[in-house]
């Protein structure tokens, strides 16, 4: 079982089985409902779509920066060390 945001973004934890389904406490139905009827469900497709997108140019940039750094190898060629910059630079290790 586990404990999930619905909706990610309504604030009502509910309990989810993968074998079993989705598990309400007392009140959850109503909170579910009224985040649905307030346009909750759209906000979270918004919000998700914004992350996408911001999740897609910081690739982009992570890319352009390992072509900057790497100007002797050609694209799309590793060494240890780039890929090791390069999941650092994505996870925002140092």
């Amino acid at each position: 079982m586990n404990r999930m945001n619905f909706g990610r973004l309504s604030g009502t934890i509910v309990d989810v089985c993968r074998g079993h389904g989705t598990f309400l406490d007392r009140g959850e139905l109503h909170q579910v409902v009224q985040f649905i009827l307030e346009g909750g469900l759209e906000r979270a497709r918004q919000a998700e779509r914004e992350q996408l997108i911001e999740d897609q140019h910081r690739l982009q940039a992570l890319q352009r920066e390992h072509t900057r750094l790497t100007p002797a190898e050609s694209p799309g060629s590793w060494n240890d060390t780039s890929l090791r910059e390069f999941l650092a630079a994505l996870f925002g290790r140092s």
